[in-house]
């Protein structure tokens, strides 16, 4: 007569025995489930300990319908820590953008102090809104112009370390990407 256990299955059983009554044989600990990392719910965690931020804005500027080069440095200081809404990781800064664009007819300086709002969605994404004033002075080329005009946008951080981050941006005068450090 054929026995109906295999060599494999009685390998297979051997194994599932000695390893369920190995912990108490050998007096070892059951195996328990790993611990898992708490796992923040997306726009609730802790705001940011950053209090000032500083960047270098490279992009599309726009002026009158022109598009150029547009390269910005920007500043920001953090005025409300906890935000304006109370169940979302909020936090608001005043921030300056100043830079040069350059278009085919010549270049202007470009300017702007406005209000970014940001909105923390985990680790690695910030989304912002800003608004606030901005514009242009120009030289002889471009008209000699001193230019003041409402400024709005939106953009997003990209978190690659605790202290940069890559800065996605739009708005009426720049569609651009820079580097920001945190402070």
């Amino acid at each position: 007569m054929k026995s109906k256990l295999s060599t494999r299955g009685l390998v297979a059983a051997l194994w599932v025995v000695l390893m369920g009554w190995a912990p108490l044989t050998f007096g070892a600990a059951p195996i328990e489930k790993a611990v898992q990392p708490q796992v923040v719910e997306p726009w609730k965690g802790p705001p940011a300990p950053r209090n000032f931020t500083l960047g270098v804005l490279t992009g599309m500027g726009i002026r009158d319908g022109s598009t150029g080069f547009s390269l910005m440095g920007n500043a920001g200081f953090k005025i409300a820590h906890e935000g304006f809404l109370p169940d979302v990781n909020d936090q608001a800064f005043i921030e300056t953008e100043m830079g040069a664009l350059w278009v085919s007819a010549g270049s202007a300086f470009t300017y702007s102090l406005h209000l970014r709002w940001d909105f923390e969605r985990d680790a690695t994404w910030t989304f912002f809104a800003m608004g606030g004033l901005g514009g242009t002075i120009t030289g002889q080329a471009l008209g000699s112009s001193w230019r003041l005009a409402p400024r709005f946008g939106a953009g997003a951080f990209w978190r690659l370390d605790p202290k940069f981050h890559v800065r996605f941006e739009i708005a009426a005068d720049v569609i651009g990407t820079g580097i920001n450090v945190e402070f």
